[in-house]
């Protein structure tokens, strides 16, 4: 029974080699409009608060794309993930418990978007897949 449920939940739908290189126009022609973002080992190294400028770059691609973007990140450190939101020009959520949805409900909801419209984008299989 677990093993059943964890191959249909616990998988993700897409797996890239790194964020930027995740196909946003594939994304897009599936009804996603929004990305719900992780932020260690996601959007910058872990406990870092340095984006790289390819990351910032690849931000500002799905935003003229059409992508609304929020992280949604654990993190109990509100400096750290405000510090990569405002430097990335994206609003954030922390202390998310995921993988609980209640955080990512509601940043699909701050978004303006339905669920079924928002990917979560992450590293973790239990915390970001799940």
């Amino acid at each position: 029974m677990l093993e059943a449920v964890v191959k249909k939940w616990c998988r993700p739908d897409v797996i890239a080699p790194a964020v930027t290189e995740i196909d946003l126009p594939a994304l897009w022609a599936r009804g996603i409009r929004a990305l719900l973002l992780d932020l260690d080992n996601t959007l910058v190294c872990w406990r870092s608060k340095d984006v790289r400028a390819e990351i910032g770059a690849w931000v500002q691609q799905a935003r003229e794309q059409g992508f609304r973007l929020c992280i949604v990140s654990n993190a109990a450190h509100i400096e750290r993930v405000e510090s990569v939101a405002r430097q990335l020009g994206i609003p954030y959520a922390v202390r998310a418990v995921k993988p609980l949805r209640r955080a990512l409900r509601r940043a699909a909801a701050l978004l303006g978007v339905s669920p079924a419209q928002a990917a979560v984008i992450g590293d973790q299989v239990f915390t970001d897949v799940l």
